[in-house]
């Protein structure tokens, strides 16, 4: 096995290892239910919960695949499929762990769009990806904001939180595979550099524009320098 097929697989059960972790008190909690009386609205919540997490098992096997053969992707058969839903999945995915764990607001202020746009399977990691980024580096009591908007030939999604500043010298290796900003590496949160990279990937074989950029006032917090990172995705209703 070489390097890369050994950190892959290492980095894949890491992050196996924490989804499983999570669904644990859900699980036991619906097992526990089934012998006694129980609370409906209760196992509904944890049972979307277990769901939800299922997706993010499916992400992290897709991060796996493209970091072993990043062509995989590229031959798959284009169908019709809802943005918004894919952003409202994502989001209704971290929530309830965002809100627990750091108590973080995730705000989608956005009208449903019912456009179907072509796309590969591989648009459903999109949102996950940077749902799941801005979970993971911004910092406690903050919002993460995602926009939506829909204009005559393509939907354009926004989203914004704290997180560590990218200096604009750093930029351009920003979906460079393996690549973290020096203050994202302050912060002691585990990451492969992989999300950004697979982001980007998406985006060309969906010839959707991406912008990625910081805003805002520097401020720091424990020694890390913050600002609001900001990711930007012009999604074209045709694929042609």
């Amino acid at each position: 096995m070489n390097d890369n097929c050994q950190d892959t697989l290492e980095d894949l059960l890491h992050e196996l290892a924490n989804i499983m972790q999570n669904l644990k008190p859900s699980a036991e909690f619906i097992s526990r239910s089934a012998s006694r009386k129980f609370d409906k609205e209760a196992i509904i919540e944890h049972s979307k919960f277990i769901l939800q997490n299922t997706m993010l098992i499916g992400l992290q096997m897709d991060m796996a695949r493209h970091r072993l053969n990043p062509e995989f992707y590229k031959f798959q058969r284009l169908e019709p499929r809802n943005i918004h839903g894919k952003f409202f999945k994502a989001i209704e995915c971290f929530k309830k762990a965002a809100k627990e764990k750091k108590e973080l607001i995730i705000d989608f202020n956005s009208p449903k769009i019912l456009t179907l746009i072509d796309s590969h399977p591989t648009i459903d990691s999109l949102p996950f990806i940077l749902i799941d980024n801005a979970v993971k580096y911004s910092p406690k009591y903050s919002t993460i904001e995602v926009e939506l908007e829909e204009y005559d030939d393509h939907i354009f999604s926004r989203i914004s939180n704290q997180g560590p500043h990218i200096k604009e010298s750093e930029l351009t290796d920003i979906y460079t595979r393996g690549f973290r900003s020096e203050e994202a590496e302050k912060t002691g949160v585990v990451g492969s550099g992989l999300g950004l990279n697979f982001l980007k990937e998406i985006c060309d074989l969906h010839k959707a524009r991406v912008n990625i950029f910081c805003e805002g006032n520097i401020t720091s917090i424990d020694d890390i320098k913050y600002s609001t990172f900001v990711c930007e995705i012009e999604f074209p209703k045709t694929n042609s």
